[in-house]
């Protein structure tokens, strides 16, 4: 925007200036009437021109590529342009007048040219004859015109900038699309993220390495700027194939080894069964053990309660009151007597639970000799 403004400001500017100049020359320095003048003849020119630039970026503006329509600032400075020609340069020229061309001197007019005069009087003179002369002047340059389209906008520059030749060596050895690529966009409405949203890049993708001048493309399917091979369909039917293949090749693998299972069942079938039979003896001697050793337990239960019953009551001698002391010598001996035979019961009932057979004890006749 701000080289249009320049630009146009520039030109529109000397166009009313100059004007200005030869007007005060020809009505003797009034500013008042050089500035009607000027205004009345070179201003509608340049406000002619400045409405139809206004006009054309105006338009610009309504283009789809947000890039372009950035224009509309353009079209914006364009109008403020204009009123700054009707406002402030009119200002200026009545204000300094004379003194706005300083330091220049003597005549402000400047003198008409022969040669663009002679060639306005012949084409309003001979006008067929004047396209003819022009017909004639530009076929050489038609002929070496070859209407070649190129989007490298160095050669407007040329090879005398650094900068320039900077670039030239880059794209001698990386080539020129490597230090100056083209960006696509794509725009959407739908998600780019998932298979049908990569396949549809790879399809543009595919349809742009396919355009003449293009040498590789690079998109979120070719990083590289080649396709890969995973993505092809060729690539995947030959990586199914394979996987098939070897799961074939497993299948018959595991066929065998249930074959060679099967044979060597049949043929230790006999084995088998009789370790089968002999398991099951086993539990059923397992469980007759089982049986007898209750058995057993209940018939120990039964001895030792009949000892139990079988015991020999204690004798007690605290009461008796012998008369003589051979009788009560008599009566301590039976009660000794007694606490023998029950410790003797007693080892016996312990022996019996042990499993020990064991005899119940006998009664000893206990003899004192008693003294004289």
């Amino acid at each position: 925007m701000v080289a249009v403004m320049f630009g146009i400001g520039t030109d529109y500017c000397i166009l009313l200036i100059s004007r200005f100049k030869e007007e005060l020359a020809h009505n003797g320095g009034d500013k008042v009437g050089a500035i009607l003048t000027t205004y009345r003849t070179a201003g509608k020119t340049v406000m002619y021109a400045g409405l139809a630039v206004l006009v054309g970026f105006a338009c610009i503006g309504f283009s789809a590529f947000s890039l372009y329509q950035s224009a509309v600032a353009v079209a914006v400075g364009v109008a403020v342009l204009l009123i700054a020609l009707v406002t402030l340069v009119p200002f200026f020229m009545a204000v300094l007048g004379k003194a706005i061309f300083w330091p220049t001197r003597g005549s402000l007019e400047h003198k008409p040219s022969r040669f663009w005069g002679a060639m306005g009087s012949f084409s309003l003179k001979r006008p067929l004859w004047s396209l003819l002369v022009l017909a004639v002047v530009l076929a050489p340059f038609l002929s070496i015109y070859k209407g070649a389209i190129s989007f490298n906008s160095l050669d407007e520059i040329g090879d005398r900038y650094d900068s320039v030749k900077g670039f030239n060596v880059i794209a001698d050895s990386f080539g020129p699309g490597e230090s100056l690529t083209t960006t696509v966009v794509l725009k959407t409405d739908k998600a780019i993220d998932t298979s049908e949203g990569l396949a549809m890049i790879e399809r543009v993708s595919r349809e742009l390495a396919g355009v003449d001048g293009v040498k590789a493309v690079r998109s979120a399917t070719r990083p590289t700027g080649e396709a890969p091979k995973d993505f092809q369909v060729t690539q995947q039917v030959d990586t199914l194939g394979s996987g098939l293949d070897q799961g074939a090749q497993g299948i018959g693998q595991v066929s065998k080894g249930l074959a060679d299972a099967s044979k060597s069942l049949s043929a230790n079938a006999s084995k088998l069964s009789g370790a089968a039979e002999g398991a099951d003896e086993l539990v059923a001697g397992t469980q007759s053990l089982k049986s007898g050793i209750a058995q057993l337990e209940s018939g120990l239960k039964a001895v030792q309660n009949g000892l139990k019953e079988a015991r020999p009551a204690p004798v007690s001698c605290a009461r008796a009151r012998p008369r003589r002391r051979r009788a009560r010598i008599s009566c301590w001996q039976q009660a000794a007597n007694s606490r023998q035979a029950t410790s003797s019961w007693q080892a016996g009932s312990i022996s019996s639970a042990r499993g020990t057979a064991t005899s119940p004890p006998s009664r000893r006749r206990w003899q004192t000799a008693l003294p004289t």
